[in-house]
Order: structure tokens, then C-alpha cells, then sequence
């Protein structure tokens, strides 16, 4: 695979280490061409929970998503995300998950229980959370995880 996990960690480093923690994105994704199959995090198959929700009739007409940062930027993001939310309004995250302090140097960076808990100190209230292992030939943890701001 021309994107493998160990070269795209390389080109993260990279771009890291010019002060462009984020720069590889671009390198990465022209790299790849327009073939899913060279995004190696690409699961290629409908997350069951989501399409569970979606038949619950919770999905909304309106979707946003970001892609997965670092350090502070990170933090800034999930709070931005969260003041996105209406009131009464709810957004689901639905990500790969990690133990906290392992794999940091893995892309895409997976969040941990902290990170994610950022929806809550952000003043969303947490309805459903659930911590998984999807059906891969090596299991990826996930989180799955709908939010609702107050009224």
C-alpha cells in the first residue's frame, strides 16, 4: 500500500518537526490520489450504532465532521464543536478510540476518554456512550457517543 501506517507516521513526523503538526494532511490525501483504498483507516463499511441512530429517526438534516488534530488544537476543536449544538439540539462522535498515553504517535491520532469527555466540559450532556471493538482482522477500538446541549 503506497500510504502504509509506518510512512504516513513518517510523513506526519515530518511535518511535525517544521512546525506543521497538521501539514500532512494535504501531502497525504494527493498522495492517495482519490483511492480510498490507500487511506488505511478507511473502515469501507457502515458503522452499525450509526445506522442504528439514523433508524431511530435521531439523525438530523444537517452534518458536520472534522478531522482528527493535535495537541491544543485538538482541545479548541471539540469545544468549538460543541458550541455548534442548539439548544436541545444533539451531535453524535463516532471515532476510534485509544487507551490514554498510547499510540500518540499513530495516525490518524485516535481520542481518548479524556478527550472525548471534552463534549461534557464543554457543557453537553452525555446520552449514550459506547466503547467498542469493530470487526476487523486486527479489532480497532471506537468510541460511539451522542451528546445533547441543555435547554
Amino acid at each position: 500500500m503506497e500510504n502504509s501506517k509506518r510512512a504516513t507516521q513518517l510523513l506526519a513526523k515530518t511535518y511535525a518537526d517544521r512546525g506543521d503538526p497538521n501539514g500532512w494532511f494535504e501531502a497525504f490525501y494527493t498522495k492517495a490520489n482519490g483511492d480510498i483504498h490507500k487511506v488505511y483507516w478507511a473502515d469501507l463499511s457502515p458503522n452499525p450504532l450509526l445506522l442504528d441512530w439514523i433508524e431511530q429517526g435521531a439523525a438530523s438534516t444537517q452534518a458536520r465532521a472534522i478531522t482528527i488534530l493535535t495537541g491544543q488544537i485538538r482541545v479548541q476543536a471539540v469545544a468549538a464543536i460543541a458550541k455548534m449544538v442548539a439548544p436541545g439540539g444533539e451531535i453524535l462522535v463516532s471515532c476510534r478510540s485509544r487507551t490514554p498515553g498510547e499510540e500518540q504517535d499513530t495516525f490518524p491520532l485516535a481520542l481518548d476518554r479524556d478527550e472525548i469527555d471534552g463534549f461534557q466540559r464543554a457543557g453537553l450532556t452525555e446520552r449514550h456512550f459506547a466503547a467498542y471493538n469493530d470487526d476487523q482482522d486486527e479489532p480497532v477500538p471506537h468510541f460511539f457517543a451522542v451528546y445533547k446541549r441543555p435547554v
